[in-house]
């Protein structure tokens, strides 16, 4: 009662009845600034020589009861996308809580290097016979 109590008579609107309690005062602010747009325009009209017409009205009427129908919506719920599944595979999945972004791009890309200087020394170690690294 007393949030609405300051509105003035625009809280008399349909279109702000129409909305719900936790609503009204939100859309009592969109009422008034479509208001003055639509007197704007029609004082641009008659100052130019048009006549009146209640067209710009009736299509921000329109404009207000789509956004005030989206407000009461339900929020889209959040999209959970999946890890890669390279990502996934043998790895803890608190790892990143742990190691933060930085630290998890290094460790991966430390353990991407040394699968590949281990697969090199058994390739190496298989066409030459006495190489060793001692990464065995």
């Amino acid at each position: 009662q007393s949030r609405t109590q300051h509105a003035g008579f625009l809280i008399d609107c349909d279109l702000v009845q129409a909305c719900p309690n936790y609503l009204k005062m939100r859309a009592v602010k969109a009422v008034a600034g479509k208001l003055a747009l639509a007197v704007r325009c029609d004082h641009i009209n008659v100052e130019s020589g048009r006549q009146r017409t209640a067209d710009v009205g009736r299509k921000f009427k329109e404009e207000l009861r789509t956004k005030f129908g989206k407000w009461e919506e339900p929020d889209k719920a959040q999209v959970v996308k999946a890890l890669p599944k390279s990502l996934l595979a043998g790895r803890n999945l608190n790892e990143s809580f742990w190691l933060g972004r930085d630290n998890l791009t290094q460790s991966r890309c430390f353990c991407n290097i040394l699968t590949l200087v281990h697969s090199l020394t058994i390739v190496l170690s298989l066409c030459i016979p006495s190489f060793t690294l001692g990464l065995t």
